[in-house]
């Protein structure tokens, strides 16, 4: 029953779980898994709980009857509400029965609820119905549940306030609850969803305002079917929506026509552009490759070319079969001795030879004589 005070977990595994406690006439009073006792107060109704989460801690919290997983445990003042930070880890907050998975516990407020980091499920706990007793089922996140008594109604606790900045966080709600906000026929409270986190919600209608130049909707469809793309909790049944973090990857053509960017929800499956195109170049892939689905912080690929090869005359050359190469023009390349008399052919020119040395004979006796007459 006490006040849950200051709790840090920075590292480590922990596993917690609330205990029961007997109430006033029988009505069973529980604590949260992390967080709060029963019924805890003080002389003036006021008190503070304080739960820090970060690291890489690995962390299990189940609420007992009417408590949160991580939070507060079953009501006894109104005003009682957690201040839950979470920065890193794998946190996983189970309420118990009317209780919030992180948050409220029955009859109380969400409190203030920061998530900026790590890997976050969170499942209200489920409501009872009795002839003497009902309690409603709790939220994923944010307030506790009431119940009802006869004619005697324990309103339930609002949705506090959740701020969700980045991670990967799963929020589901008891059917009579939302999954972020408040239990039934309660304030919802107020939401936010910035930054880099993905927030995947069975009841999308309990999602305030979102904005929209950051992130998108999807609806998932069955768990089922998307256990493996997005990590939605196998013993989660029914379907799936999301609010996720918009990315783009951008395609640099490197001097082809321009690829317009792709732009969509982070782990959607992507399809490819069709390829660009340059003259005198073979396409030959994107580097990076083109992922299936979409990254968390988009991506930037770049075309890869091959250059044709061509001869001067943009025709093919020619093999080396022993076949006659061609010359630019594409005709046989003649042999530049062909006007050499071929063997047998060379009469005439013998008897010009002879001609032309009986003549020089002739002239140098010629010239001897004159010169013995002198």
């Amino acid at each position: 029953m006490g006040v849950g005070g200051v709790i840090t977990i920075s590292g480590g595994v922990v596993n917690a779980t609330g205990s029961d406690y007997p109430g006033i006439g029988g009505f069973t009073m529980g604590g949260a898994g992390i967080g709060s006792g029963a019924g805890a107060h003080d002389n003036d109704g006021e008190y503070e709980t304080t739960i820090t989460i970060s690291g890489t801690s690995t962390v299990t919290a189940t609420g007992a009857f009417g408590s949160a997983g991580i939070g507060t445990g079953t009501g006894a003042e109104s005003n009682h509400s957690a201040t839950i930070t979470i920065d890193g880890g794998t946190v996983t907050g189970i309420g118990g029965v009317g209780g919030a998975g992180i948050g409220g516990g029955l009859m109380l407020d969400g409190g203030t609820i920061t998530i900026k980091n790590g890997t976050v499920t969170a499942t209200g706990g489920e409501g009872i119905s009795g002839e003497e007793l009902t309690i409603f089922g709790g939220t994923g996140i944010g307030g506790g549940s009431g119940a009802s008594m006869g004619d005697f109604t324990i309103p339930s606790g609002s949705g506090g306030t959740a701020n969700i900045s980045g991670g990967l966080v799963f929020a589901k709600g008891d059917d009579s609850a939302k999954d972020i906000g408040g239990a039934l026929e309660c304030s919802g409270g107020s939401l936010a969803i910035s930054g880099t986190a993905a927030v995947f919600l069975r009841n999308d209608s309990s999602v305030e305002p979102v904005d929209t130049t950051t992130h998108t909707h999807k609806n998932i469809g069955n768990h089922v079917a998307n256990t493996t793309a997005f990590g939605i909790p196998v013993s989660w049944d029914g379907n799936f929506g999301a609010w996720l973090v918009l990315s783009t990857i951008s395609f640099d053509s490197a001097g082809g026509s321009a690829v317009a960017g792709i732009t969509q929800g982070q782990g959607t499956v992507i399809t490819p552009p069709a390829d660009p195109t340059r003259e005198g170049y073979t396409f030959n892939g994107w580097m990076p490759a083109i992922p299936t689905a979409m990254p968390l912080n988009g991506l930037v690929v770049k075309a890869q070319w091959t250059k044709n090869a061509t001869n001067p005359t943009g025709t093919a050359a020619t093999n080396p079969t022993g076949t006659a190469a061609t010359n630019p023009t594409g005709t046989v390349a003649s042999d530049s001795r062909e006007d050499i008399p071929k063997t047998g052919e060379n009469a005439p020119y013998l008897h010009v030879g002879i001609t032309l040395i009986l003549l020089a004979a002739g002239l140098s006796i010629l010239w001897k004589w004159n010169k013995v007459k002198q």
